[in-house]
């Protein structure tokens, strides 16, 4: 699916896989944004990964599906849908024992370490700094707040979250990387 190229639905234009969102009609006759392309569906539509375009022009959806309905908060469902993603990625390393809590050993494993680890974090840039400056293949990622990572983790106040498999941390990139495109960030 990566390679995959489609037509946007509001421009016309041809898009690759990274850049565009997938859309698909339910049997409830609402539009759903489908991420993975595994929802069931007869139509799908093809959308720039982009909030402030997408926003633009909901009502190309009514010219695509006349009988189709959008729910309240549809742009905000978009952008919790690439979240919980991410947190469901987190929530499969953390099972399978992939993942480390708290400040202080996730200092000590950054230092010692050369290869890439992610960081999930709810703090300020300047803690966010003190990660970098101890190793350089660092990715830290400060969208979530602590009750979310707590509550992924089943934890209370969980602050910090130490991922080192590269599978879980290039899937958790690539979503975390198409909703930055989505933001605009």
């Amino acid at each position: 699916m990566p390679h995959k190229k489609v037509k946007c639905f509001i421009s016309g234009q041809e898009i690759s896989w990274s850049e565009y969102l997938q859309f698909t009609l339910g049997p409830d006759n609402y539009i759903y944004c489908d991420l993975d392309g595994k929802l069931p569906s007869k139509e799908r539509v093809y959308s720039y990964n982009n909030k402030e375009l997408l926003s633009a022009n909901l009502a190309k959806f009514s010219e695509i599906w006349p009988h189709a309905s959008l729910k309240d908060g549809f742009i905000v469902s978009i952008e919790q849908l690439f979240l919980q993603k991410i947190l469901q990625y987190v929530a499969l390393a953390n099972k399978s024992g992939n993942v480390d809590f708290g400040k202080d050993k996730i200092t000590k494993k950054i230092a010692n370490k050369k290869h890439t680890q992610l960081i999930l974090q709810s703090c300020n840039a300047s803690l966010q700094e003190k990660f970098n400056n101890k190793c350089d293949n660092v990715i830290v990622i400060d969208v979530f707040d602590e009750m979310a990572l707590s509550d992924m983790c089943g934890s209370k106040r969980v602050t910090y979250l130490l991922i080192e498999n590269r599978g879980f941390i290039n899937s958790i990139m690539d979503i975390y990387n198409r909703y930055k495109k989505f933001m605009g960030i």
